[in-house]
């Protein structure tokens, strides 16, 4: 760590770069077996030595902050990071937030309003039929596959999210919603995965920024344009009805190559959005009057050592951004 913190300091921006951070869940995979464990992107303990060492050699820096640096209200500090969350589920409230909280850092939560207070995310779907149906094999549109064994299961889970990330969107649910419906039988657990709005509103008071993430999560190139819009424009609406303001910050679902092209983000900034988050990796330039801006952001996942966590805030580790 000692190391790094030399790496650290070489190439830096002073005052103008920005990491940003990105998580969905924290928390220990037994906690709640029926979803996805490939999205936990920290264990409880984890997290909370990732936080200590943000808190300590980086300065944590606010949504808020952010926008009054781009409205070239204020100056960024120099190695500022910033959390954000993705998804809403519930181990935000119990986990994250309070670790946060300890070390005063202020995330931002990106939320799917499709999903609030109900949860079944469609990847949860697809891992729910491929190791809670009791099947030996799943006949998909890409084919049959084997679910017998665990790691049949794994394999067969992953492929078929990435191969739904890549198909129409309507087609792609409209599949997963007849299998889901022919193999599981949900338990009433299943169903208080994701925070309520109220739970969102007594977030906000505590000063979480909660910004919308569409409504059904689609990959959004594998919609119309005018889904597009009405994806984005929904989710900023119902925020706004429920949360009573929506701050100008937009991240993209998946956020990668596949995800996004430029058309859409200039859907997106149209829709009054000054700042869009990609899951494209890189440091932020951070420069005064530059709205709208897009954002890459830094993926987070379990298997990280805390030494490596580190070496990636760096600008050895992270080229600046292309995007403004």
């Amino acid at each position: 760590l000692g190391l790094i913190d030399l790496v650290q300091k070489v190439g830096r921006v002073d005052g103008k770069q920005l990491y940003v951070l990105t998580y969905h869940r924290v928390d220990e995979p037994g906690n709640r077996p029926w979803l996805d464990p490939h999205n936990i992107s920290a264990l409880p303990e984890q997290f909370n030595e990732q936080m200590q060492l943000v808190a300590k050699k980086y300065h944590p820096v606010s949504m808020k902050e952010v926008l009054s640096c781009m409205r070239g209200e204020r100056k960024l500090p120099d190695d500022a990071v910033l959390v954000t969350i993705d998804d809403g589920y519930r181990d935000c409230k119990e986990v994250t937030f309070p670790i946060c909280g300890r070390y005063g850092i202020e995330p931002v939560l990106f939320v799917p309003t499709g999903f609030v207070g109900r949860g079944g995310f469609w990847w949860d779907k697809v891992h729910q039929i491929t190791h809670w149906g009791g099947k030996n094999e799943i006949d998909t549109p890409f084919g049959k596959l084997d679910i017998r064994h665990v790691y049949e299961q794994d394999q067969a889970s992953y492929y078929i999210i990435q191969q739904l990330k890549r198909m129409p969107f309507e087609r792609g649910m409209s599949w997963l919603d007849e299998a889901y419906a022919r193999i599981i039988d949900p338990r009433p657990e299943w169903k208080n995965d994701t925070l309520t709005w109220d739970e969102l509103r007594e977030l906000k008071r505590m000063g979480v920024v909660i910004a919308p993430h569409t409504h059904n999560h689609p990959i959004l190139t594998q919609v119309s344009e005018a889904e597009v819009k009405a994806q984005v424009e929904i989710s900023r609406d119902y925020i706004r009805h429920e949360l009573g303001e929506v701050e100008p910050v937009f991240a993209i679902p998946d956020g990668k190559r596949i995800a996004y092209s430029q058309d859409i983000i200039q859907v997106i900034q149209g829709a009054g959005f000054e700042l869009v988050f990609l899951m494209e990796e890189g440091r932020a330039i951070v420069e005064p009057g530059m709205k709208p801006g897009v954002f890459p952001r830094i993926g987070v996942w379990r298997s990280l050592r805390l030494a490596k966590f580190h070496y990636r805030l760096t600008p050895a580790a992270q080229r600046v951004s292309d995007w403004r």
